[in-house]
């Protein structure tokens, strides 16, 4: 049995770990004070690599965040464009997109401007296929429909013509035709 003084095995531990913690802590002030009191050798050069560093990746934040932007504008003129194209067919809209995505892919090639937003443009041109693809699948079923209902049509008047043939041959009667004989 345990004494009520002892605390149980898991409690120990937890107790032990903090208090682990709580030295190494100390431990790491203590090497950071040292260190500014007494720089090492190479702090200096160092200081300037990593301000340098500094400096090229808020330049490449700004440049991602202007490709960002120009990407939102297209987006938002391709958006507006397909509203107005709501009446055009399936065929019409996705001439339309790949004709947009051509205008962005050459203004990309004109501006030969190394980007580091190569992993934004890839997602931007899967989403477009991706709506190509939608929209090409959506054109094959409306030719499928299409070519049925042009099929039910020649049917219908073949079925007409042949009872236009009927009726004028001699021997046909209005009278009897009405009655269903």
């Amino acid at each position: 049995m345990e004494d009520a003084d002892t605390p149980p095995a898991d409690r120990r531990a937890l107790i032990l770990r903090v208090e682990i913690e709580s030295i190494g802590e100390q431990l790491a002030h203590l090497l950071v004070r040292d260190a500014e009191l007494e720089p090492l050798p190479g702090d200096d050069e160092r200081a300037t690599e990593l301000q340098q560093a500094e400096t090229l990746l808020e330049e490449q934040r700004a440049r991602l965040q202007e490709e960002a932007q120009r990407l939102d504008r297209l987006a938002a003129d391709l958006a507006e464009r397909e509203a107005e194209a709501g009446g055009l067919t399936a065929a019409q809209r996705i001439r339309i997109a790949h004709s947009s995505w051509q205008a962005h892919e050459t203004q990309r090639v004109l501006d030969d401007e190394p980007t580091e937003v190569d992993a934004a443009h890839e997602a931007d041109i899967f989403l477009r296929e991706e709506r190509l693809e939608e929209r090409e699948a959506e054109l094959a079923a409306l030719e499928q429909q299409l070519r049925r209902k042009e099929t039910e049509l020649m049917i219908y008047v073949a079925d007409l013509q042949e009872e236009l043939v009927r009726r004028d041959s001699p021997g046909w009667d209005p009278i009897a035709a009405a009655l269903g004989n």
